[in-house]
């Protein structure tokens, strides 16, 4: 019995694809999204890739599966007990921000996140799935009539799909980019009063003789017309006249009007989900003291960071050469010439990327030994985008860098043969910081992503192009967040290749 773990669609749906089918209505967001990665790439919900499992027992047979497309919650179908500690073992070296699950299986997976070490959760929403039995379209009608959206509402669309999305929580999406995927295929309806809209609902395309409806809104000002009953019916009859053979959405617990609603309308329910989020935090804060080094190039070295319990203050430090070195007060800093300053004020490194070195080395790593001040967990850092900014309870903002270039002083901390190549191999660099705000780091303090830039060029992309491909340096310079150092030895390279 073991969980399988892929980011290939096409691997996940020749695996999983018989189970996800065989009962398609309850497994309607794995087959809309797989067919989504088909048709729109890889990164269709963000820069990251995504997760794909599957469950198989010892005889064979598939019997559950997963899906994340982060910055979305890692989503399980309806899976036996025993895969739900598994699930949290496989899982360990990956960043979780939240799952969403079967109500019945949602605690055992917390209780199990719990013991390995990630503990503040925040409850999300908790949703009940639907599907079309007989139509019944309200009666009386409310005033209007239903049309498709077109490009020329795609403003008002955007308007209200941004307060959908801000209405219902959790990750963001980029409301423009929406709207456009659903104009293409006439997936938006409308209820229209005296030509002026006044009600939406949105709709997947059809997959396997299936459609969800997805976003259901009616401005606040607009409520308790009738309104959303009416498009609603509206949308549904038009993707039975598309052909299809069931109709689903889901629908918010704490809102008894919407499931009201939807009963009437003839939708039946079929199963309760829980969302369960986990916020970042700061897992350890680790300084580092002076001590003899371990290299000859310099006299003293503070790779040896230590976990402290206390507030630790972060500031700016200055240039590399002359200023103040760390940004972690009382952090010590030997090499000067190549770590320090400004764009190198924090090391971050993730709790997950442990995990994996962990497994990978087949012993266990403390807290600090790979030389970060902050050890996060709940952050995706090799995902990170160069520029995107981390605020803390404490009201320190960090923003990130770049990766960090292994040295001959970590190859002696780990004492590990060949660890600068390992290290730079498995591109699980960690992220430099720059403070934006100063503040200070506390362990068990909360991180939460504030400004992430639209370029996407990622910690591990950067880091990728700049050690071991070249002919892409160009990529880089999308990224004016970069250490300006390293902008102008790009700038040149790529000058002196053209």
């Amino acid at each position: 019995m073991a969980w399988e773990l892929t980011s290939d669609v096409e691997k996940f749906a020749s695996a999983a694809g018989e189970f996800l089918r065989s009962d398609s209505v309850r497994n309607t967001i794995f087959l809309t999204a797989a067919d989504n990665l088909r048709s729109r790439g890889p990164h269709a919900y963000g820069p990251t890739d995504p997760v794909l499992g599957w469950w198989t027992t010892p005889d064979g047979v598939v019997a559950g599966a997963l899906l994340q497309t982060p910055p979305h919650p890692v989503m399980f179908s309806e899976m036996p007990a025993e895969a739900v500690p598994a699930a949290v073992r496989v899982l360990a070296d990956r960043p979780i921000l939240g799952v969403n699950m079967l109500a019945e299986d949602v605690d055992a997976f917390v209780t199990g996140l719990a013991a390995g070490g990630q503990l503040p959760k925040q409850d999300g929403m908790r949703t009940r799935l639907y599907r079309l039995g007989a139509l019944t379209p309200p009666d009386p009608a409310p005033p209007g009539a239903a049309r498709f959206a077109t490009a020329a509402d795609r403003d008002l669309l955007i308007e209200w799909l941004d307060a959908f999305f801000e209405y219902i929580g959790g990750p963001q999406v980029e409301a423009g980019d929406a709207a456009d995927d659903h104009l293409a295929h006439s997936g938006i309806t409308l209820w229209t009063v005296d030509g002026v809209p006044v009600s939406m609902a949105v709709r997947s395309r059809p997959h396997a003789g299936m459609v969800r409806i997805l976003h259901v809104w009616t401005p606040p000002a607009l409520r308790g017309h009738g309104y959303a009953g009416a498009v609603t019916t509206a949308a549904t009859a038009a993707a039975l006249n598309d052909g299809a053979t069931e109709v689903v959405l889901n629908a918010d617990l704490a809102n008894p009007t919407s499931n009201a609603l939807y009963q009437r309308l003839g939708y039946q329910p079929v199963e309760d989900r829980a969302e369960v989020w986990f916020p970042a935090f700061a897992a350890s804060v680790n300084v580092g003291s002076s001590e003899p080094s371990m290299g000859k190039d310099v006299p003293t070295t503070g790779i040896r960071k230590k976990p402290v319990s206390a507030p630790v203050p972060v500031r700016a430090p200055g240039l590399k050469s002359t200023g103040l070195h760390s940004g972690v007060v009382g952090d010590h800093i030997g090499d000067t010439k190549h770590h320090g300053g400004n764009d190198q004020a924090v090391y971050a490194y993730a709790r997950e990327d442990y995990a994996w070195w962990s497994a990978e080395l087949g012993r266990d790593l403390p807290p600090g030994i790979f030389g970060e001040n902050l050890t996060t967990s709940g952050l995706d850092l090799v995902g990170a985008v160069i520029g995107e900014k981390w605020e803390f309870g404490s009201g320190l903002v960090l923003q990130v860098t770049f990766g960090r270039i292994p040295c001959v002083t970590f190859q002696n901390r780990m004492g590990e043969p060949r660890w600068v190549k390992r290290f730079a191999r498995a591109n699980r660099t960690g992220a430099y910081l720059r403070v934006v705000t100063p503040g200070s780091l506390i362990p068990g303090d909360r991180i939460s992503v504030v400004d992430r830039p639209a370029h996407g060029l990622t910690v591990a992309e950067s880091f990728e192009i700049y050690m071991h491909d070249p002919a892409r340096l160009a990529r880089l310079l999308v990224a004016p967040e970069l250490p300006p150092e390293l902008l102008a030895e790009v700038s040149e390279r790529v000058a002196g290749s053209e």
